[in-house]
């Protein structure tokens, strides 16, 4: 049952009824002839009838009926009714019936060789049935047939004797005779497939009236009627003459004369000739259309359920050259072939043409086969012309090969014919619109032993030639024009078909290229002239890492004429070469080679609106002596000898050498320079016609780097690593080398017509230079820079070249520790500048805290700063700075320590010796000298528990009380004390007597403005400076300016958290003519002169209303002329309206001032004095607390004091002696 369910129902069918109608035919001629000879003279029919029904039981497992039977010898045998009944009751028909079944023979002319014979069947029915269960009506009698495995057994023990009998067949007798077969019905009824066969009318004659003289016919005609759908007929003449010599009767194949018509479903048969002379032509036609429908209930669904039209034509001619020759001319073509529905997956075939085309020999006793000439085309323009010899001789010695003479395939057509199996997004169009896309090859040829596999394969030629390639997608346009590959030559020697060697030799040319995006891109001219490999020793290897050993070399190369990009630039006449080699060896390894790599580029112009034109040329030249290839997973590899050197024209050479190991895990090591020719690449760059910079000389950069590739542990580590401790972080780095050099480096800068600057040699070797031991974790940087010879428009008058150096070198212990030293030096003019840094414990705070850097920076590291700068001719500046004379010296230092979490202090320096400065009529001064060191001091602490609220420092201490106490000078003397040298002595002693240093002064001879609103020059100037608790305080202040002198100190101090300035100021002949606007001259001067003392405090505050209640001022006049009075009280009351100021204002009219005192408190201003009116001193009418807020012309004060809000800043660092570090909000503060 599963046997009668998998295979074809056809072939079940076939199975079956072989058993059945073979025994039955034999059964009924040797029934005939004994019938015929014996049993009329021996028994009756009755008896003969039931001996042939009992027989027939036992042959066929199946009953037998016979209806009539009935025999002479005039009219032979005769049955009818014979019936066979199935084996499965209740059969509804029987297995077989026949009507009528007549046999005679004739022995009449025997002796003149001669036999007769007729045969004739009428009603033949067959009824065939496959039950739903699996099960047929004949399967008892299919059993009875088989045979017992035991007699099996013993037949296949049997050896086979082969005979051979070379004698002619012939035919001693003359044959006559006729089978007739008509009514002929079959039917087949499968219920497990549902389907159903059934042929009817069938017709079968035979006719041979005489087998040696005359023609012997054969005609056939059948119904068909699949699942009850009647099939057109099929319908067989065949007629046969001359198949035996008249005489001898033996068989004469060079005469015989085949002569077949037929017609099937959607088939027709021709057949006509024999196979000596003009041979035996035979022609076939298929109207596939037909076929499909005939066959469609016997196919798979998908081949049933699609659409095929068309037209199959197949014709042959076969000839006979010779007993052993046979010539064959065959054709085969597909004409107008189309396919639609699920056998394609509902895409369709469309007018699809094929034709096949063979013309040879066949040398029967030789076993070869000669294919002098094929040719297949494929639709209209694919055509394959070839011609082989087969040889069938399985030894050593065969020599078959199969030659393509020439093919030519219009790719086009093909793409055009399959574009529905493509894509709908298929981005790639080929073809031009005059000219088709073409493949051509020549000399193809396969020979050597077919049997064996041992054979060689050549191309001699292959010709590709598209007009045109379009691709497509959203962003771009790709538009390839004529393209030419040729492929001269490709070998290949086989062993069993597999490939042991293989040659290859092509070459491409494109016409040009353009690639539309945002603008047009055109390559012109690609070709690649010369392109070989070869693939020798080619053999299978198990142990090999791609299973195969073999050895590879090959040499390619590429040329393009011309690259353009219309935003860029061109570049042309590119070539490249790539000459390599390969070995996949037995063991697990692949070693590869490059014996060089070129690119070259003739001429590269780049086109830029910064530099202009830009235009040079490119090299890369290359080779690798070795990668070693021995793990795929993972990848496994070793570079030895990488060497590569690139060219940029005359300007750039850049060498790189690489060696790794164990795919860098053990070891990479690279090396490296660059140098750079700066005169040929400022050239280049020189040729836009405002270029403002030129340099020439040389730049060179070195690098040596050992190392290994980091493993994931490694990178997790580093990705969460402060990168404190570089041992650790990067172990992987061996060491590092890398250095960067100028040489003779010569520059003009030219900004605008009248500024420009050259700079004659230039030199750094090296500029900047670094070493890093990774074992150690320790490095070292140093450089240098020297200059000689710079010129300037600017500066004209220089006397002398203007050139200098500077220098700078250090070292790190992993991040830990870190120095710095630097120096600068120009030697015309004088000047040097020095640094020393040192900084330990950035592993602590930096790099391990970098959100709080800040406080850890001050707790955890420690270091030291010194610099130091002096400029020993300042004369230098005056060919530096237009319209500037200056002389003299300078020099300045910077010391900076910091303790860790202890203290940062610090001090700092100036000394002037001789210093002058003029510009224009703008200042000047003259021999200013001076030496000022300041120092302070910060202790460091966490303990933010020290800081004060605002507020809380003094409360309750009234500003009043202390604005005199608190400066360190006596209490002021009433007015009337103060008369002649000895109050002025009073108030001179205490601005004189803490003046003992001298080192720490600042002095000039003069130094003064002709321009500004208030010309004045000042002669004979000296001060002290110092830092008091942090704060500055200038101390033995005197100058002489308008016509007097001034005698002063100030100091800067801190009440509780406000800041105050107290000056103590002692002036005499002070000339006030220039504050009023007044020109004075002669006599009238002494009126205009005043002397005296004043003594101040001045809040440093923004608020206006503050400054002015807490401001201090007490101011003596001890002399005072009568002009300088009047503009004073004139400047207090400018419109007269205070009757005390009026009232003073014409009472020194009438006479001349003696002394006057003015004071400033809590917000009020007091004026009083004495006036000598004749000899009579009279005091002046009082002014008792003037509210000065209502004075006039405060405006510019109150500006001015909203300036000085960052000064209040500043002051509270200087003055604080502590440095609180809040860790938790990353702040420092400033502390008492």
């Amino acid at each position: 049952m599963s046997m009668s369910q998998t295979k074809n129902p056809p072939l079940i069918w076939l199975e079956k009824l072989l058993p059945l109608i073979l025994p039955v035919c034999l059964f009924i001629c040797s029934s005939s002839l004994y019938l015929l000879i014996l049993l009329p003279s021996l028994l009756t029919l009755e008896s003969v009838e039931s001996m042939i029904e009992n027989y027939s039981g036992k042959l066929l497992n199946a009953p037998l009926e016979i209806d009539d039977i009935a025999c002479s010898w005039s009219e032979g045998l005769r049955i009818s009714g014979l019936k066979i009944q199935g084996t499965r009751p209740p059969d509804p028909e029987s297995i077989l019936h026949i009507d009528d079944f007549r046999f005679h023979i004739s022995f009449a002319d025997i002796f003149h060789g001669r036999i007769d014979f007729r045969l004739f069947l009428k009603g033949f029915t067959l009824n065939l049935i496959r039950h739903a269960d699996g099960r047929t009506n004949i399967d008892g009698m299919i059993a009875s047939q088989d045979k017992t495995p035991a007699s099996r057994q013993s037949e296949e023990a049997k050896p086979e004797t082969p005979e051979t009998d070379t004698r002619p067949f012939y035919l001693p007798l003359d044959v006559g005779g006729r089978v007739e077969w008509r009514d002929v019905a079959i039917s087949v009824n499968d219920q497990v497939t549902g389907k159903h066969l059934r042929i009817d009318k069938g017709l079968f004659i035979l006719d041979a009236p005489s087998i040696r003289f005359q023609e012997t016919g054969l005609k056939l005609h059948m119904d068909i009627a699949v699942n009850h759908r009647p099939l057109p007929p099929v319908d067989l003449l065949l007629t046969a003459a001359h198949i035996l010599d008249p005489e001898t009767g033996a068989v004469t194949p060079e005469k015989i004369h085949i002569s077949i018509e037929g017609k099937f479903p959607g088939t027709t048969l021709s057949v006509d000739g024999g196979l000596f002379g003009q041979g035996l032509r035979s022609d076939v036609h298929v109207d596939l259309k037909a076929l499909h429908a005939a066959a469609s209930p016997f196919l798979p669904i998908p081949v049933a359920s699609s659409g095929i039209t068309g037209f199959l034509d197949i014709s042959t001619n076969l000839q006979m050259k010779s007993n052993e020759i046979v010539s064959f001319d065959s054709s085969v073509k597909l004409d107008h072939i189309n396919v639609s529905g699920p056998l394609i997956r509902d895409r369709e075939i469309r007018d699809f043409h094929v034709s096949l085309l063979n013309t040879g020999s066949i040398d029967l006793a030789g076993k070869k086969i000669d294919l002098s000439k094929g040719k297949l085309t494929i639709l209209r323009g694919t055509e394959f012309l070839y011609h082989a010899v087969l040889d069938g001789n399985n030894t050593a010695a065969q020599d078959s090969f199969f030659s393509l003479d020439k093919a030519s395939i219009h790719i086009d057509e093909l793409l055009k014919f399959g574009e529905s199996f493509l894509p709908l997004d298929f981005p790639v169009i080929l073809g031009g619109e005059t000219q088709p896309s073409v493949m051509q090859v020549t000399d193809a040829i396969l020979k050597g032993n077919f049997s064996t596999g041992d054979c060689t394969g050549k191309i001699g030629r292959l010709n590709l030639n598209i007009p045109m390639i379009r691709v497509k997608d959203k962003k771009s346009n790709i538009r390839i024009h004529n393209t030419q590959f040729d492929l001269a030559q490709l070998t290949a020697d086989l062993k069993q078909y597999f490939p042991l060697d293989i040659r290859f030799d092509s070459l491409l040319h494109i016409d040009h290229v353009a690639v539309d995006t945002k603008e047009t891109i055109l390559v012109h001219d690609i070709s690649v002239p010369e392109f070989q490999f070869r693939i020798t020793d080619i053999r299978k290897s198990p142990k090999a890492l791609f299973g195969y050993a073999a050895n590879l070399s090959g040499i390619q190369n590429l040329l393009i004429q011309k690259i353009r990009i219309p935003s860029m630039g061109e570049v042309a006449l590119v070539r490249q070469k790539i000459d390599g080699f390969c070995r996949l060896l037995p063991e697990e390894k692949v070693l590869v080679g490059i014996r060089e790599i070129h690119i070259g580029v003739s001429d590269l112009m780049i086109q830029n609106d910064a530099v202009g034109l830009f235009q040079t040329g490119l090299d890369i030249n290359g080779s690798l002596s070795e990668l070693s290839l021995y793990g795929l997973r993972p990848v496994r590899f070793d570079i030895t000898g990488f060497q590569n050197r690139i060219s940029l024209g005359d300007f750039a050479q850049l060498h790189m050498a690489t060696d790794i190991r164990d795919t860098a895990d053990r070891e990479a090591l690279a090396k490296g320079e660059l140098m750079i020719n700066l005169g040929n690449l400022f050239q280049r760059l020189s040729q836009k016609p405002k270029q403002i910079l030129f340099i020439d000389g040389t730049a060179r950069m070195r690098w040596d780097i050992h190392a290994r590739r980091p493993s994931p542990s490694e990178i997790t580590h580093l990705q969460n690593s402060s990168f404190a401790d570089l041992r650790k972080d990067f172990p992987f780095i061996h060491s590092i080398h890398t250095d960067f050099t100028l040489n003779h480096i010569h520059a003009d800068v030219s900004i605008r017509p009248d500024f420009s600057v050259q700079l004659e040699d230039v030199s750094a070797e090296p500029f900047f230079q670094y070493d890093y031991d990774g074992k150690k974790g320790k490095g070292s940087y140093a450089g240098n820079l020297s200059f000689h010879n710079i010129k300037s428009t600017t500066i004209p008058d220089i006397r002398q070249p203007v050139s200098g150096g500077f220098s700078f070198s250090g070292t790190h212990d992993n991040l830990n520790g870190l120095s710095l030293s630097q120096d600068f030096e120009i030697v015309s003019m004088g000047l040097k500048e020095s640094m020393l840094l040192t900084l330990s414990g950035l592993d602590q705070s930096i790099l391990r805290n970098r959100e709080q850097n800040l406080p850890y920076l001050l707790k955890k590291t420690g270091g030291s700063f010194s610099g130091k700068i002096a400029i020993t001719d300042m004369s230098v500046l005056n060919h530096l700075l237009q319209g500037i004379s200056a002389g003299g010296s300078l020099s300045a230092g910077l010391n900076l320590l910091l303790v860790p979490g202890s203290r940062l202090s610090g001090d700092t320096w100036v000394q002037l010796a001789d210093v002058a400065l003029e510009k224009d009529q703008a200042f000047s001064i003259q021999e200013l000298s001076g030496d000022i060191r300041l120092e302070k001091e910060y202790l460091l602490t966490e303990n933010i528990t020290n800081r004060k609220e605002e507020g809380d420092r003094y409360a309750g201490d009234n500003l009043s009380d202390r604005v005199l106490t608190r400066s360190g000078i006596q209490e002021k003397p009433s007015p009337a004390g103060f008369s002649g040298a000895g109050g002025i002595y009073q108030y001179q002693y205490p601005l004189q007597t803490g003046y003992q240093n001298q080192e720490m002064m600042i002095r000039f001879t003069s130094a003064g403005s002709e321009k500004g609103p208030l010309p004045m020059t000042l002669r004979h100037f000296q001060t002290g400076l110092e830092l008091v608790k942090g704060l500055p305080r200038m101390h033995g202040f005197q100058v002489d300016l308008l016509g007097g002198t001034i005698v002063s100190s100030l100091s800067i101090q801190q009440v509780e958290k406000r800041f105050f300035i107290p000056v103590t100021v002692s002036f005499s002949g002070i000339q006030t003519d220039r504050f009023w606007g007044k020109a004075v001259s002669g006599e009238q001067k002494k009126d205009t002169e005043v002397s005296g003392q004043v003594y101040a405090y001045f809040p440093v505050t923004t608020d206006i209303h503050e400054f002015l209640n807490d401001l201090n001022v007490d101011m003596l006049f001890t002399h005072i002329g009568n002009m300088a009075l009047e503009q004073l009280l004139y400047s207090l009351d400018p419109t007269e309206s205070n009757e005390k100021i009026v009232s003073q204002r014409k009472l020194v009219q009438k006479g001349s001032p003696k002394w006057m005192r003015l004071t400033i408190m809590d917000g009020a201003l007091s004026l009083e004095g004495v006036v000598s009116v004749q000899g009579v001193d009279i005091d002046i009418p009082q002014v008792k607390r003037l509210n000065i807020s209502g004075l006039s012309g405060l405006d510019p004060l109150e500006r001015g004091l909203l300036k000085l809000l960052p000064v209040v800043g500043i002051l509270r660092s200087m003055s604080a002696n502590t440095i609180w570090m809040d860790r938790e909000n990353n702040a420092i503060g400033f502390i008492q």
